[in-house]
């Protein structure tokens, strides 16, 4: 006191301290949250704001700095890419709270996870994603966040388009990261996979995830894909058919509600009362997928097909071909 040396540092000089710790990469001494902690109602705490301060280490031992808005209180689907704190954190939450650290993540925090990994070197180098990877559990877990969001009305789907509709951000068949616009959901299993232009561009619909990823702009492939009737020999329609599926009505009840309680909805039972059902020898189909600036056209046998309120099969001397009628069923349910 006599050498007018203060007992303790003035609040700036220790938080342009720990700036430069940051931007270093030094590892900072954990009094320094401890003293700020004290003096979070110092007008100088805001320099921290938007900025790497906090040096934080995870379970495996490994350490890094932090922003603000990269931590959170309770659980998160981040990985590494974000950082939870626990219950010895509560001593230095005057000092969170004034750097605005949230309780949990909302759309915003994982859209921001989602374009630090469209910048990340795996996506810039086109490095294809070990399966299973934690990268990848990350990906499907903050795609489902967003889903979530989306589906409470807290995110609009024109912001997904807007902010990650061109970042590689979700992985396509060959586990390399690719943009939504450019993907496709194989909601018609083994379409794309017969297109040589597009059988790389596909990626499955999963539950809880694929909305967001349709928001963001990943296509549905049965919309890009156009078929039609090449041959269809003796053809007749069959009224045997209808009263078996009248028949069989309460059953398919039962399955839909089956599903409908697992949360999945859409299905339309009375759209089989549309339907009429045709049986022939041969049936050939065209399809042609029309994307990309291109188009491609296959030729294929099949034993059934739904096209226009008309459900084609071949029926043998046995039976019907009932897993391609089911499917084809499921389409128009």
């Amino acid at each position: 006191k006599f050498l007018g040396i203060p007992r303790e540092p003035e609040v700036e000089l220790v938080v342009k301290h720990l700036l430069y710790c940051s931007k270093e990469n030094i590892p900072s001494n954990p009094a320094i949250l401890t003293f700020l902690a004290q003096n979070s109602s110092d007008s100088c705490i805001s320099l921290l704001n938007e900025k790497p301060c906090l040096y934080l280490r995870f379970e495996s031992g490994e350490q890094q700095y932090f922003r603000p808005d990269q931590v959170f209180w309770e659980q998160h689907p981040f990985g590494k890419y974000r950082f939870r704190l626990g219950p010895e954190f509560g001593e230095f939450k005057p000092l969170f709270d004034r750097l605005r650290v949230k309780t949990q993540p909302d759309a915003y925090d994982a859209i921001k996870v989602l374009l630090e990994i469209s910048s990340s070197p795996i996506a810039q180098s086109n490095t294809p994603i070990e399966s299973p990877s934690e990268l990848e559990q990350v990906i499907i877990s903050t795609w489902k966040l967003l889903g979530e969001c989306l589906d409470r009305g807290e995110m609009k789907s024109i912001v997904l388009k807007k902010e990650l509709g061109s970042k590689k951000t979700i992985t396509n068949a060959k586990k390399l990261l690719d943009k939504p616009e450019r993907l496709f959901f194989e909601d018609r299993p083994g379409w794309g996979e017969n297109f040589e232009v597009v059988k790389h561009n596909l990626v499955p619909r999963v539950e809880g995830a694929w909305l967001a990823m349709e928001a963001a702009g990943v296509q549905r492939i049965s919309d890009a894909i156009s078929t039609e009737i090449h041959e269809c020999i003796n053809s007749r329609i069959d009224p045997d058919f209808t009263k078996r599926l009248s028949e069989r009505r309460t059953l398919i009840q039962r399955v839909i509600d089956a599903y409908t309680a697992k949360g999945i909805k859409g299905f339309n039972l009375s759209a089989l009362d549309m339907l009429e059902f045709e049986t022939a020898e041969k049936i050939v189909i065209i399809r042609t997928f029309h994307g990309f600036g291109r188009s491609e056209t296959i030729k294929q046998d099949v034993d059934a097909i739904y096209i226009t309120g008309l459900l084609h099969y071949k029926k043998n001397d046995l039976d019907y071909p009932w897993l391609d009628i089911a499917r084809e069923l499921t389409y128009v349910l």
